[in-house]
């Protein structure tokens, strides 16, 4: 069984909010192992929506003992519509 499309988010503001992010992450992991479901790390993406700088860091899942990092994307596309980092829209428009 396989879960499609979730998100998790948060505002991130701080290291502070950085944390809460990858601590609710590891419990989404933690539900999907529990209910036998499987997360394909490498659909996984980061992606971080700002007008101005944004605190990038690094997000992971420990799977089999091993952390596996998200990879860190400008824009994602998500029901057709491409949103890049900046809302702008451009990457969807053209």
């Amino acid at each position: 069984m396989c879960a499609d499309d979730a998100k998790v988010y948060q505002k991130i503001k701080n290291e502070t909010d950085c944390s809460i992010l990858q601590q609710d992450i590891e419990y989404f992991k933690t539900w999907m192992d529990t209910w036998l479901l499987k997360l394909n790390i490498t659909k996984c993406k980061v992606v971080s929506y700002a007008k101005s700088s944004v605190i990038e860091n690094k997000y992971y899942v420990t799977d089999d003992g091993e952390s596996r990092y998200f990879e860190r994307v400008e824009n994602i596309k998500d029901l057709g519509v491409i949103f890049d980092r900046r809302l702008d829209f451009q990457a969807h428009i053209l």
